[in-house]
């Protein structure tokens, strides 16, 4: 593996520079070490582990015996290099002797590690969803939990922080390797399950990294600590052309999509769909379907639902639709449901099964787009289930899959879209909850804040869908909780209901008409926001949120909430700033 290093990343590629042109080979070094700056590269804002102390692995033999490299034992009957790549890079080989192995755990925490003195503030900030936040010593101490990557992990890293220390572990395989990122009660670990016979050798890296900061000064030491996979990601994602993103322009500037859920409208309501394109068209210009496959939710003794195996539209909306989706198509962008088939596998390999899997997406893909005139497109489920290595599924986009594309849920190497209504509830979290309302009673918050920082110039789109429709709008004194949440994530909108409600259709949701008059104000899409979180936002008054943005012209901008108005002052960057008196309100270079 041929590897390149910059500051405090590294581009890797299995085949060297073998067949490509020196001028690109230069180009490419360039963007990779401009992708690297463009985060900071501040020395010692980060840093590996210290210096002679070399992570602990594991092995599980196929007798079920796990053996750490702390007993003498495992050194007996594997072969094992470990090498210090430097900047917090490590790489271990194992060779199976003469006993098969069936799984390889690199790095793996023997024991529990505290981050100072106590872990009762520890934190776990797990890639499940879009973010969760666990506490670090609520969890089982007698077995590991966790998720796959690729699939319901969107990222191959585990942090444990606390307000002023953090600690990341991350796979640094390129290409990127399936892998099980498990945490136990103040441990961390990363398991790969592929079983070795005897004699045969595996390579896996790691990256693994400490920080330090104040969050009370807006220095969070979670976000320096992902940042150094942050700069991984993006540069060899950058090495492979698949970033910076080539998202289409109108995809770029639109608020939003009109969520339609056809299976859920009776025949006599099917004209709301129409007529809610006409009043809201110039705000959502992407009318979004679900269940056209379906008949109206429920029929007896008929499947229905949202998300149907079949790709043909069903009898009741052949005379309906059409005229409508012609007009669409002029005048903005349609899209139709589609998904991968079930049960859901590899779409990658060249094996029959793998093969069928893949033309049938892209058949539905194509059926979509050629048959029904579709000019926009949505994946279900693609980056919230494992379908096959991650890069060979990412270099489907621009080839098979068209850039227009949204897939739910984010996968971190993906170049495109992603749909991630559902994040705000992912631990039954109730609206408002944050990191302070951790408790042993209530040991996991939903924390999207940890995705979108870390794909944090990448598109997304929030809003009803999964769930999260329980606190759209102003029901049962929820105040669009998440329309609000969408805004401070710098979210697009996925808005089933746009209206402020069913007795004034025409009159447009509340949270939407403050929000959207924002972005409006100040050209929010054209500065292409990249999110930054809280970093440098401190003293924020109760009641008040602010998220940091960065311009695509180094503009700071901050996205407050202040739907209680309540009076008061924020720090950003040591300076003291008024709160705006507006319920939302963005603030250009304050």
């Amino acid at each position: 593996m041929k590897c390149y290093r910059s500051c405090w990343f590294r581009v890797c590629n299995p085949d060297g520079f073998v067949g490509i042109r020196r001028e690109d080979r230069s180009l490419i070094i360039f963007l990779a070490i401009l992708v690297g700056s463009s985060v900071g590269c501040a020395p010692g804002s980060s840093m590996p582990i210290p210096p002679g102390t070399a992570p602990a692995y594991a092995v599980r033999f196929a007798n079920g015996e796990l053996v750490d490299s702390t007993s003498p034992d495992l050194g007996r009957r594997v072969d094992a290099r470990l090498s210090d790549e430097g900047e917090g890079y490590w790489q271990l080989t194992i060779r199976a002797r003469t006993e098969a192995i069936k799984e390889l755990w690199f790095p793996w925490e023997p024991g529990e590690t505290k981050l100072g003195e106590s872990s009762a503030d520890d934190v776990l900030y797990f890639p499940h969803w879009m973010g969760q936040a666990r506490k670090a010593d609520a969890a089982n101490p007698s077995k590991w939990e966790g998720r796959y990557y690729p699939g319901q992990g969107f990222a191959p890293l585990a942090v444990i922080a606390d307000d002023t220390r953090a600690r990341m572990v991350a796979a640094a395989n390129w290409p990127p390797r399936k892998v099980f990122v498990a945490y136990s009660r103040n441990r961390v670990g990363l398991r790969y399950d592929d079983p070795l016979k005897p004699g045969e050798a595996r390579t896996v890296q790691a990256l693994i990294v400490t920080a330090s900061g104040q969050a009370a000064m807006g220095n969070h030491p979670w976000h320096t600590v992902l940042d150094r996979y942050k700069r991984f990601l993006n540069t060899n994602m950058a090495f492979e052309g698949l970033y910076p993103i080539a998202y289409p322009s109108w995809i770029k500037t639109i608020h939003g999509w009109q969520n339609v859920q056809l299976q859920n409208l009776k025949d006599h309501e099917l004209d709301r769909v129409a007529a809610n394109w006409q009043r809201f068209r110039g705000i959502f210009p992407w009318l979004q379907m679900w269940g056209q496959m379906s008949d109206v939710f429920p029929s007896p003794g008929k499947e229905t639902g949202c998300c149907l195996q079949t790709s043909t539209m069903h009898s009741r909306y052949q005379s309906v639709l059409p005229p409508l989706l012609e007009r669409v198509r002029r005048e903005g962008h349609w899209g139709f449901y589609c998904r991968p088939r079930s049960p859901y596998g590899s779409i990658t390999g060249e094996g029959r099964t793998e093969t069928a899997s893949r033309q049938f997406l892209l058949d539905w893909v194509n059926r979509n787009r050629s048959e029904y005139g579709a000019n926009a497109v949505y994946v279900d489920v693609l980056g919230a289930e494992y379908f096959g290595d991650a890069l060979a599924v990412a270099r489907m986009f621009g080839r098979e899959l068209p850039m227009e594309t949204v897939v739910e849920m984010p996968m971190d190497v993906f170049p495109t879209a992603f749909l991630i209504s559902g994040c705000l509830w992912g631990c039954s979290t109730l609206p408002g909850q944050s990191l302070a309302d951790l408790s042993d009673t209530h040991p996991c918050v939903s924390l999207p804040a940890f995705g979108r920082y870390l794909l944090s110039d990448r598109i997304f789109f929030l809003g009803e869908s999964n769930g999260d429709h329980a606190w759209w709008g102003a029901f049962r004194g929820h105040n669009y909780w998440t329309e609000r949440q969408a805004f401070l994530l710098g979210a697009k909108f996925d808005a089933m209901r746009i209206a402020e409600s069913d007795k004034t259709p025409d009159k447009l949701n509340y949270a939407l008409e403050l929000i959207l008059g924002e972005r409006e104000r100040v050209g929010w899409w054209d500065r292409q926001p990249e999110y930054l979180d809280r970093a440098g936002v401190y003293d924020v008054p109760e009641g008040v949120d602010a998220r940091r943005f960065r311009g695509r012209h180094g503009e700071a901008l901050l996205a407050i909430d202040n739907w209680a108005r309540r009076g008061g002052t924020l720090r950003f960057l040591g300076r003291e700033i008024q709160v705006p008196d507006g319920k939302v309100a963005i603030l250009v270079d304050p």
